[in-house]
């Protein structure tokens, strides 16, 4: 899979972290997202 260009401009601006949000409902974008290099590393909840 190519890369996507946002995560090249990403890289080439010296990022040192990138972090992708997917909100609750959309875990099946996890597989998506895996195959471009991210992780799931933490899940927040969040206080209503």
């Amino acid at each position: 899979m190519q890369p996507l260009p946002s995560i090249d401009w990403l890289k080439g601006e010296s990022c040192k972290k990138i972090f992708v949000a997917v909100a609750d409902g959309h875990e099946s974008l996890f597989d998506f997202y895996m195959k471009q290099g991210f992780y799931p590393r933490l899940t927040y909840l969040e206080l209503k």
